[in-house]
């Protein structure tokens, strides 16, 4: 009996163990999301303000950001020779990156008419 008791209170603690590190992988997840989406918002802007805007770049969202171990950056690159321009934004914290993909359609007077939004 008591090794039952035993075994049941391991099994629970690592299956407790096992949700605390679920819980930290989706919210290193979501944090990864948002980073990319910071990166595709903060591209839609240069896109604003240069229509001819073009480049990669990194930009760090969370506190330590880019530098390793990486705690929350976002790395962009921004693609405007045709219409629509092609935004490629990811986002990276610790080993998850999340990556997301914008359209940005510009209309005859090089401003932003609309966008699509794929995360990927």
């Amino acid at each position: 009996m008591l090794a039952l008791i035993v075994s049941l209170s391991l099994l629970t603690a690592n299956l407790s163990g096992n949700d605390n590190a679920s819980s930290a992988e989706v919210a290193n997840s979501d944090s990864a999301l948002a980073a990319a989406e910071f990166g595709a918002k903060d591209a839609l802007l240069k896109i604003a303000r240069n229509k001819g805007y073009s480049g990669t770049y990194s930009v760090a969202v969370l506190s330590g950001g880019c530098a390793s171990p990486v705690r929350g950056c976002a790395t962009v690159t921004v693609d405007t020779q045709s219409n629509p321009k092609t935004i490629n934004s990811s986002g990276q914290v610790g080993e998850l990156v999340r990556k997301i993909v914008v359209k940005a359609y510009l209309d005859g007077n090089g401003k932003i008419a609309n966008y699509t939004w794929q995360d990927n």
